[in-house]
């Protein structure tokens, strides 16, 4: 290595060819001078091509975002949901008064469900298109069903209509309605959202100033969709947790919950047979249902049969002893 402060020597030609490339762009009239390449460019430079772009991708967010929202609201319906399975299950037809005050708190929790979780759902859906959002929402509104089956069934002895389940899900929301706003000069000026999309608030206007937009609040209805094919997969959830209930009223002794279980359950399996070509899902349904039914046949026949033999409170164990049809070999 010489005094002269020369490069060193180990460094090859292709090194120096390297630091030259890098070099030759740092300057003022070099490749990519200045110019930061992760900034966004502004409106006003923006191509057409580019604006749309931008416009799509705001509306995939959005759409990626109210899916988000839906999934964890959907999440939340089908927990409570099964908090309310678990409580109408404890009704064993023993004590009517604890059985009334039973299906009494599950009724207010089935309101408090639909107030608190189902219409923030019918809010996010507003003014979109129902169909486009079923699969976020289904799992939570099967659950939703089944539950409200077993409530209408322990309070009437029937199935709700899908019409009146439909009608338990209307709502009555307020949101915020552009007006009209005079500026200096005596004019009015149309005052609109840059996405012309109103905001739904909670009951609380906000405080229109002085030069900004005054916000009228309008009353507007909003639903959340039952699908109908939500509806008969829902149903048929409902008819295993009936045969739950007709398991667990033979160790209350109440055989007459065991007999109307099966006359209930033999006119919905009747009904199934009717569909054809059912929804998705429509034969797992089918099969779970043709069990239910048949362990609660067993039930009836065991218990009309060996009744006297064996005591009440044994009959809970003779009959889980007893293999289901699809279980006995050939």
């Amino acid at each position: 290595m010489s005094d002269k402060g020369e490069e060193p020597s180990f460094l090859g030609h292709g090194a120096r060819r390297n630091e030259a490339r890098r070099g030759r762009g740092r300057g003022r009239g070099g490749r990519g001078g200045g110019r930061d390449v992760g900034a966004r460019p502004s409106p006003e430079s923006m191509t057409p091509t580019m604006r749309m772009f931008s416009d799509i991708a705001g509306q995939l967010d959005e759409h990626h975002d109210r899916n988000e929202r839906l999934v964890k609201l959907s999440r939340d319906t089908t927990i409570e949901s099964k908090r309310i399975i678990f409580l109408l299950l404890r009704t064993q037809g023993v004590d009517a008064e604890v059985d009334k005050e039973i299906v009494t708190d599950a009724g207010k929790r089935l309101a408090a469900l639909r107030e608190n979780t189902i219409k923030k759902i019918a809010q996010e859906i507003l003014d979109q298109d129902p169909y486009r959002y079923q699969y976020p929402i289904t799992p939570g509104l099967e659950e939703y069903i089944e539950a409200n089956c077993l409530y209408y069934y322990l309070l009437e002895e029937r199935l709700p209509s899908l019409a009146e389940l439909q009608a338990e899900l209307k709502f009555t929301v307020s949101r915020g309605k552009p007006s009209d706003v005079t500026v200096s000069d005596g004019k009015p000026s149309d005052a609109t959202n840059s996405d012309d999309k109103p905001t739904v608030s909670d009951d609380k206007p906000s405080d229109s100033t002085e030069g900004e937009e005054s916000m009228e609040m309008e009353s507007v209805e909003c639903t959340v969709m039952i699908n109908p094919n939500c509806y008969i997969l829902g149903i048929g959830d409902f008819t295993g947790e009936m045969m739950r209930r007709c398991i667990n009223s033979i160790g209350s002794g109440n055989m007459e919950i065991c007999h109307k279980t099966a006359d209930f359950l033999q006119q919905i399996f009747s009904a199934y047979q009717l569909v054809g070509h059912g929804p998705r899902g429509f034969g797992s349904k089918m099969g779970a249902l043709r069990q239910s039914l048949q362990k609660v046949e067993n039930v009836c026949y065991t218990v009309q049969m060996r009744g006297s033999e064996v005591p009440k409170h044994m009959l809970a164990d003779v009959l889980a002893s007893i293999p289901a049809q699809d279980d006995i070999p050939e």
